[in-house]
């Protein structure tokens, strides 16, 4: 994935079950629970407007864009993926990425 920095298998509190990156300088638990609260905040708010439950967030800064990635199938496990990639980094596809992740993710769990 062009621009790839990390992906995440994170708790539904904000903890780091797995993870791979690069650079390493990233600090993934500190950014998987800030993450996991503005989700959380997120799918509060969309319920109160009658939106069904939120599926993915997107964050852009000038440093990169993070994703975080939910499913239908996250309740049986309970996980979330996250992934970052550069400022000129294909989110789009680190996106598509994760949501595929999330059925073979389940079947390993079985």
């Amino acid at each position: 994935i062009k621009g790839y920095q990390a992906v995440a298998i994170v708790s539904r509190d904000g903890d780091v079950l797995a993870s791979d990156q690069n650079p390493r300088d990233l600090d993934l638990e500190r950014l998987a629970v800030g993450i996991s609260s503005i989700f959380s905040v997120s799918e509060e708010t969309i319920a109160q407007i009658g939106f069904p439950q939120g599926e993915a967030l997107t964050l852009h800064t000038q440093n990169g864009t993070i994703l975080f990635v939910s499913s239908q199938m996250e309740t049986v496990a309970d996980i979330r993926l996250m992934g970052i990639t550069a400022p000129d980094g294909n989110w789009f596809y680190m996106k598509v990425q994760l949501e595929n992740l999330f059925p073979k993710l389940m079947a390993e769990l079985d």
